[in-house]
Order: structure tokens, then sequence, then C-alpha cells
């Protein structure tokens, strides 16, 4: 189990890397509205698209609200640059081929644990946008981290997590309906999206969905009301202008602890 684990972490490692070389370019000089790193914002990426699913592209940050624990607060940056800074990490679980047409689920593996240290310790630090793309059949019987501290781990670095099922019998997987679950979870809870290839060909096009969706995303930030460093967990909302248009996002984010506060 250790050695799945093990190699879960490198992959995510050398494409998280690779991508960052490939997404980095030196930046061009940005307006004040480019989004800044600040320990007192609360930074947020988000996606914003009709009932159908099709992404809204050109709105402005007059267009949204932001409210925290229900209460609104006062957006500060925004910005529909697709050019903000992008490291991807990619975990891929090794028990399936190293052909994506052979892919098999069942079996143990150390799921939790490849994305909680993925999330801490490959992607925390790194400027821009954190993204996770996790292709597995969302089963785990060995980790150490539970479920809800990898989720703790992912908003308290920015991370959004991406993740493709590979419980398709036609990928062989079984229909494991309790791994679809978890990786929904991932995904729902930091603001990405769950995707159930059906077939192998269907890959493609859920990579070209990731894809289109990084290029269309907003960020904003805001310096929240509620100024104690406590540590605990506060709920986001962000409204959208026409309440036809659906906004996706991360649903929270853990306030920073005061220095001597023991860490969980």
């Amino acid at each position: 189990m250790k050695r799945t684990l093990l190699a879960l972490i490198i992959r995510a490692a050398i494409i998280s890397a690779s991508a960052l070389a490939w997404q980095n370019s030196p930046p061009e000089k940005r307006d004040e509205q480019t989004i800044s790193v600040n320990v007192d914002l609360v930074n947020v990426l988000f996606t914003v698209a009709d009932k159908k699913g099709k992404f809204i592209p050109g709105l402005k940050r007059e267009y949204f609200k932001v409210y925290e624990d229900g209460k609104p607060q006062s957006i500060t940056n925004f910005s529909a640059d697709t050019n903000l800074p992008l490291t991807i990490a990619l975990l891929v679980d090794t028990r399936l081929s190293e052909s994506i047409r052979t892919m098999r689920a069942g079996g143990g593996t150390s799921l939790y644990d490849a994305v909680y240290l993925a999330a801490s310790q490959k992607l925390a630090g790194q400027s821009g946008r954190r993204i996770m793309v996790i292709i597995s059949d969302g089963d785990d019987n060995s980790s150490r981290f539970s479920m809800t501290e990898v989720l703790e781990s992912a908003q308290r670095n920015d991370v959004v997590i991406y993740t493709i099922s590979t419980n398709s019998t036609a990928l062989g997987g079984d229909r494991n309906n309790r791994g679809d679950r978890v990786l929904k979870t991932f995904a729902d809870e930091t603001g990405g999206k769950m995707f159930s290839p059906f077939k192998v060909q269907d890959l493609n096009s859920n990579f070209r969905n990731i894809s289109e969706e990084l290029r269309l995303q907003y960020a904003l930030a805001y310096r929240p009301a509620n100024l104690l460093r406590d540590g605990t967990f506060r709920r986001i909302r962000i409204e959208p202008g026409d309440k036809r248009h659906v906004v996706r996002a991360r649903n929270g984010y853990y306030a920073p602890r005061s220095t001597g506060t023991a860490d969980r």
C-alpha cells in the first residue's frame, strides 16, 4: 500500500512541475483588479454557467455579491483573467493499468493520503490557481487521513479538485456507488466537478471540459468582516446578478489561527 501511495504522489509532483513551467510565462503588468496574495484576503475561484451548463464569460465585479456565513462581504479584488498562474497535480490510481484501455477497479489504495499530501505538500505555496485532477474509482481502505482531514487540507490550501470516475463497466469498473460519492464530495466541496465517463473515448471529452473551464474561471477576493483568527470553517456563497445563472465555487474556507493556537 505504501508503494501505491508513493507512486500517486510522485505522479502529482511531476505533473505539477511540468504544468507550472508550461503555464507560468512571465506575467504581464496587471491592473488593480488582479488577485493579490494576502493572508487577510479570502481568494475564491469560481465558474458561472447557464442552466444548460454553458459557461458565461465577460462578467464584471458588479454582477456578483459574496456572503460569508450569510453576511454580505465587500469584494476587494476581481479578475476574469485566464492568464493567472496555474499549477495542476494529476493523481492517477496506480492500480489502473499503464494503458488507459485496461483500467480496472477494486482492491485497496491510500487515496485519501495521496490527496492530502498532494494538497498540503505539492500544491501548497504555489502561486495562482491550484488544481488537482484525480482519476480513480474512489476506493480507499488503507489511508491514515480521514475524508474530513483531506477536505480541510484542500480548503486551507485553496485547491480545486476535479475527479474522473473509473467505475463504468466499460472501463473495467463495477459501478462503485460509494467510490463515486467520495469523488463527488471531493469535487463539490472544493468547487471542482466530477466526471463519469461511460467509455474510454469519453476521457478526451472530460479533459477538454476541464481545460475549457480553467480558461473561463473567475477569481475574487474579499477581506472578511469577521476578524477572529479562530481556525473555524466559514461558508462562502457567491450570488450572480441573474438567478438563471449558476455559480460553482468552493463552499467555504478555514479561518487562520492566531499564533500559538495548536494545529490539528
